[in-house]
């Protein structure tokens, strides 16, 4: 799929839509968050920084969406886009407002 079929498929979701799946990925990530500082001796390691597409990536892999999402109907519209919409840049950037996250 080219950058113009993944821009054209990306501009038809809804406004709706897209906060929906923000606030989806945004609540998984407010579920797991912790988990991904806490070091191998069960200590928070505040020095640990995601980017943003690693959040992306743990938020929405392993149906974690689907299970801390708290939205049934934005979570399968977002798993039936193709992958390259899905993880396309402009929905990462959409959905997770920083370009980091830590401490």
């Amino acid at each position: 799929m080219n950058k113009r079929e993944i821009r054209k498929q990306f501009d038809a979701i809804s406004d709706e839509m897209l906060t929906r799946i923000a606030n989806a990925v945004n609540k998984t990530w407010s579920a797991i968050g912790y988990d991904c500082f806490v070091d191998d001796n069960g200590r928070q390691d505040e020095s640990r920084v995601f980017p943003r597409d690693e959040v992306w990536e743990l938020s929405i892999d392993a149906d974690r969406t689907q299970v801390y999402g708290d939205d049934e109907e934005a979570t399968r519209f977002l798993y039936k886009l193709p992958w390259e919409v899905r993880n396309c840049p402009m929905m990462i950037e959409h959905c997770l407002q920083f370009k980091k996250y830590g401490w």
